[in-house]
């Protein structure tokens, strides 16, 4: 009885889930593989957690947005990565947000950004995030190498 009360619960959350519109689906599944994800395989510690969420959560509006992305939110992004990461933050996702972020704009060397872009897929590929973030970390450093 357990059982089917259990399948029948998780039909009715499927069914709930694919009522939302895309945009809605975008975040809730971004969230769940970076925010969610990094509350239970990150590298944790007081100092940092709330940063490291914040970048996080708000990467996943970053990247659920339909229209494009806004400068002010990629900013507030590099914010809370660069909090996260002073207050010594070792965490890959995290890393590989805060290089996408922060790295990745002018100031930094070419070398300097498929140096760490490379060192981030490698810490990436020791993690237990999900395959597409690794993925996503991998394509990074490839197209840095360039």
């Amino acid at each position: 009885m357990a059982h089917l009360r259990t399948v029948i619960y998780v039909l009715l959350a499927a069914g709930v889930v694919s009522c939302l519109p895309p945009a809605e689906r975008r975040l809730k599944w971004n969230v769940r593989t970076t925010v969610r994800q990094y509350e239970t395989t990150g590298r944790h510690d007081p100092k940092w957690d709330a940063s490291a969420k914040e970048a996080l959560t708000l990467y996943s509006r970053w990247l659920s947005e339909p229209t494009g992305q806004s400068a002010e939110l990629a900013r507030e992004i590099g914010r809370q990565c660069q909090e996260a990461v002073a207050a010594g933050c070792p965490d890959p996702l995290v890393l590989y947000v805060q290089a996408r972020f922060v790295i990745n704009q002018p100031g930094h060397s070419e070398a300097d950004i498929a140096a760490e872009h490379g060192r981030l897929a490698v810490a990436l590929k020791a993690s237990r995030y999900c395959s597409l973030r690794k993925f996503y970390g991998f394509l990074r450093a490839v197209v840095s190498q360039r």
